[in-house]
């Protein structure tokens, strides 16, 4: 299954956890077990220019493909208040990441995550992504290929050493 989102003032995706609309859930009290999108395995978000972020993807534990841009307020993809959705670790089973014109994109997770399948990230358009949610042992000794301008792959801050050294044999500029 996928989800394709084309649409100028979208402003948030809201999900209505609790029923009716007539509470709101937080993060830490859903039950990942039953609140997932386990059969999503592709996301394409572009042109929401007013999104902020795309946190509801934690619930998504199969998903493949995730693709946004030209959202011109996207800060970070999954936003630092969702570490209180317990032992969800997002994007396990991800195999692409394509991120492009998000002039305000400064994270896509707060720490380094665990790539079991990741082959390839492209970057083209974040000025302002300065660090990618990658360590030494992030791919699990995979090839990923990551594909972004020079200027920005030079910019980038990297958890260590090691995790340069893993990484900069498979950068391919653009």
């Amino acid at each position: 299954m996928s989800l394709q989102i084309d649409f100028d003032s979208l402003r948030e995706i809201k999900f209505d956890w609790a029923g009716k609309g007539e509470e709101t859930v937080e993060y830490r009290n859903l039950n990942p077990e039953v609140k997932c999108f386990h059969g999503l395995g592709s996301v394409y978000i572009c042109k929401c220019q007013m999104l902020k972020n795309m946190t509801w993807h934690i619930f998504a534990p199969n998903l493949k493909y995730l693709a946004i841009g030209e959202c011109d307020e996207i800060v970070e993809v999954i936003a630092k208040g969702a570490e209180d959705g317990g032992n969800l670790s997002p994007f396990t089973k991800l195999l692409y990441l394509t991120l492009f014109d998000l002039r305000q994109l400064k994270s896509v997770h707060w720490n380094p995550l665990p790539f079991l399948y990741l082959e390839r990230i492209e970057v083209d358009g974040c000025p302002k992504l300065k660090k990618l949610p990658l360590n030494s042992n992030s791919a699990k000794e995979r090839r990923v290929v990551i594909t972004g301008k020079q200027l920005w792959w030079n910019e980038l801050e990297w958890e260590d050493e090691a995790t340069l050294n893993t990484f900069l044999p498979c950068f391919q500029a653009r």
